[in-house]
This record gives C-alpha cells, structure tokens and sequence, in this order.
C-alpha cells in the first residue's frame, strides 16, 4: 500500500488506493456541532458493521489498526454497541490517527486519513457490501482506484 503518513495535503493520498476503490471525504462530520458529528459516526458505524458482516463469515476476522495504538483482531459477528463509538477501539471515522480495516489477506478493506478527512474503501467484495447502506459520509466521493475526480 506504499503507507505514508503525512499531514501536508501534496503527500496525500496516504497510500496507493487499489483497484478498484472508492475514496470518499468525510470533512462534513467536523462542523463543530456535537450531535452532527455523533449521528455522522453512527451512520457510519452501523453501515460498516453491515458490510464487514456481509464480507466475513462467523469466524473470520479482520486486522483493525490505528498506528499510534494497539491493534486487533476485529471479529465483525461479535454482537456489540455498534452504534456506540466507545465500543470501537479503532473507530472506521479517523480521530486524528489513522485507522484501518484490513481483510487477512490484504484482499479488501477500509483506510481512514484523518488529516485529508478521507476514507476509502477498497476491493470488489468490500465495495458490493457497503453500496446498498450509503452512509452519509459517503456523500462526496473523491476519487476513484486512487484517480482524483
């Protein structure tokens, strides 16, 4: 993925965006008002559970990782508080590091940029599962396979 974290906007994107992916900003959560932000993560949240369950069967994982913190095993059949972001020790929406969602096989996942306000969502299967929850930060897309639009 070629990583490179960065919070000057010419090194950006933070990786080399695979194909296929869709890279969406997310610079609306970040107005200020407490409860807009809230109902933004929560959306986000809840649409991404759905999809991470649709890609992953009852056993399988994905790596959750933020690179200033410790990193998991994220088991997306765990009942939880999705909607809860205390419940998420790596949120998909970036706090201001980095987070990542990552099949084992590196095949498809999710890369927040917190300082881009971005997130991309990458590989075929990944991509089939979020599309029919549109959560609202996937309202403006960005780019697509790594090509600004």
């Amino acid at each position: 993925f070629a990583f490179r974290p960065s919070v000057y906007s010419e090194s950006w994107p933070g990786i080399r965006e695979p194909v296929p992916s869709l890279t969406y900003s997310f610079a609306g959560a970040y107005t200020g008002d407490q409860a807009v932000f809230s109902a933004f993560q929560s959306d986000l949240h809840g649409a991404g559970l759905s999809a991470f369950r649709l890609v992953t069967s009852g056993t399988d994982f994905l790596y959750a990782l933020d690179w200033q913190h410790t990193s998991y095993r994220f088991y997306p059949h765990i009942d939880f508080a999705a909607h809860d972001p205390e419940a998420w020790a790596v949120p998909i929406l970036p706090d201001g590091d980095y987070s990542i969602f990552l099949a084992p096989d590196f095949s498809f996942g999710v890369f927040g940029h917190p300082w881009e306000q971005s997130i991309c969502i990458f590989g075929e299967p990944l991509l089939r599962a979020f599309a029919p929850f549109r959560p609202q930060p996937f309202s403006r897309l960005i780019r697509r396979d790594g090509q600004t639009l």
